[in-house]
């Protein structure tokens, strides 16, 4: 079924002689409808788009605690790869694992060494900073997690960014883990378990992110807003559990 779903649009909406889009349609799916900047990789019509080994690459993935899924075409090489994965390790290798793997060895290439010029150092500075991340909770009191997960942009000695997804990474784990507390055959025991584990972790959290405010120095504003954070989380998630 996928394959022939790659296929038609590998063919711009036509498997042989069969079409199921206007040749129109299936270009301007597959075109690119919006970019941070020209420079970037950005968005086809529900293809995200990529750049790497020389080529244009287009696709989609998807994501739950137990099922990882991601489709990739290459226009250019009339080439397309789906894989899916139904195991709660699958995410190590779905998506950009895998994917840059089989273009490593299919189409290897040497990339240059990237040189940072002194125009780009400050531009550099003009970026750096701390982030919400926008794929979050905005109507629920799990919003407040987003205090606690910034996405952190800093400045390497060579003039590079490094973008820091730590505390994003440790709230999706936490929220994953929350959820399978909830599923399964022993749902009694589990609820049981599951606020004191809730709120060892977010205290473990707390405990990180105190240290990260120390080394960096961060106003006390702001730790304060996000102690507040993780004591209001902990309190609510506990209340949500049993009731």
């Amino acid at each position: 079924m996928f394959a022939r779903f790659m296929l038609a649009h590998l063919g711009d909406g036509a498997i042989g002689t069969e079409r199921i889009l206007r040749m129109a349609t299936a270009e301007q799916m597959h075109a690119r409808a919006f970019a941070h900047d020209p420079r970037l990789p950005g968005f086809a019509l529900g293809f995200y788009e990529q750049s790497t080994h020389g080529l244009r690459i287009i696709g989609h993935g998807g994501n739950t605690q137990w099922f990882h899924s991601d489709v990739t075409l290459i226009p250019s090489e009339r080439l397309g790869i789906f894989v899916s994965y139904n195991t709660d390790t699958g995410h190590e290798l779905n998506g950009t694992a895998f994917l840059r793997e089989f273009l490593d060895h299919y189409y290897p290439t040497t990339p240059a060494p990237p040189v940072v010029g002194t125009d780009q150092q400050q531009q550099a500075r003009r970026v750096a900073g701390e982030y919400r991340f926008n794929r979050m909770s905005y109507t629920t009191f799990q919003r407040a997690l987003g205090l606690i997960s910034p996405v952190t942009v800093s400045i390497e000695a060579d003039g590079s960014l490094l973008m820091d997804l730590t505390f994003i990474i440790i709230t999706a784990v936490l929220m994953s883990n929350a959820t399978s507390f909830m599923t399964g055959s022993s749902v009694a025991f589990e609820l049981a378990l599951a606020p004191p584990v809730v709120a060892a972790v977010l205290a473990v959290v707390a405990a990180v992110v105190a240290v990260r405010q120390w080394i960096d120095h961060v106003s006390l504003i702001t730790s304060r807003l996000r102690y507040a954070a993780v004591v209001v989380t902990v309190l609510l998630f506990t209340w949500s559990l049993n009731e």
